[in-house]
Parts: structure tokens; C-alpha cells; sequence
């Protein structure tokens, strides 16, 4: 599956890792568990390309490596999971649950229910919250290194 998206003059297309679904395990998982046996509360772990000769698209392992401690482990797909993804969706043992991409670049990116956006810098403060609020959005972190 791939998904193209205008930006500018330009396209975006993601291609969808078929042979994984990301995670992001709950707290109280993470706490009972080693970090070995976290991924296999949800599924078998996924594969990825640091073994070699894997045809297909696949979990980039220099990716995979920044995603996992960051949070996330990704695992083969079960239906539950894959459901999960699709609705976007968590389960009672994960907060997130995400069907992976690879950018045209090849690098792993996972989808969330955050965006981050950008307002015009002549904005005050109030009326980049007030823009966002209108349009279903809410403020939940502010980038220090930008304005806006």
C-alpha cells in the first residue's frame, strides 16, 4: 500500500512496511516486562533488515533502534493488531498501535494522533491557540526551538 500526498510542488508517497505493526506498549507493560519480552505481550517481533537477504520491503534496523527507545516495538501482524492500526486505535496493553511507512528516503516513519504545525511568526500566542481550537486541534507541547 502506498500513500501519496501533495505538499508545495512536490509529492510525498510512504509505502507501507506490510510484515510489521507498530506499538507503543502502555506503562504498566513496560514495567513488568524486560524489554526482550515486551514485544511478545502483542505478537512475534518483526523482522527487520539487519539479518540480510530479506526480499521485500522491510524494518530498517538503524530506524528501529531510535523507534524502540523512544518507545515503540514493532511485531509481525496479528488481526487484532492490524485492526487496531487501521482504526488507530490502542488495546488495553498499548497506547498506540500504527502500521509503519518508509519515506521515499527509505527511513521508518510510524502515524500518531499528533501533528506538528507551524503558525505564522506574527502571531501572538492567543491567537495561534485560538486558530488551532478552531480547527480541532489542542495544543499539547511547544517546540522550544521554533516559534510558533
Amino acid at each position: 500500500m502506498q500513500w501519496s500526498c501533495g505538499f508545495g510542488t512536490g509529492t510525498v508517497t510512504l509505502t507501507a512496511v506490510e510484515g510489521a505493526i507498530g506499538v507503543q506498549p502502555r506503562e504498566e507493560v513496560r514495567a513488568a516486562r524486560r524489554s526482550a519480552a515486551i514485544a511478545r505481550v502483542f505478537s512475534a517481533r518483526a523482522m527487520d533488515d539487519a539479518g540480510g537477504g530479506k526480499s521485500g520491503l522491510s524494518l530498517p534496523a538503524r530506524d528501529r533502534a531510535a523507534f524502540e527507545r523512544a518507545g515503540w516495538v514493532f511485531v509481525e501482524p496479528r488481526e487484532s493488531l492490524s485492526r487496531a492500526a487501521e482504526a488507530r486505535a490502542g488495546t488495553p496493553e498499548a497506547r498506540a498501535v500504527c502500521q509503519p511507512f518508509l519515506d521515499q528516503g527509505g527511513n521508518l516513519l510510524v502515524t500518531t494522533d499528533r501533528v506538528a504545525v507551524q503558525l505564522d511568526q506574527g502571531f501572538p500566542e492567543a491567537e495561534c491557540l485560538t486558530r488551532l481550537q478552531r480547527n480541532g486541534l489542542m495544543a499539547v507541547r511547544r517546540l522550544e526551538y521554533e516559534p510558533n
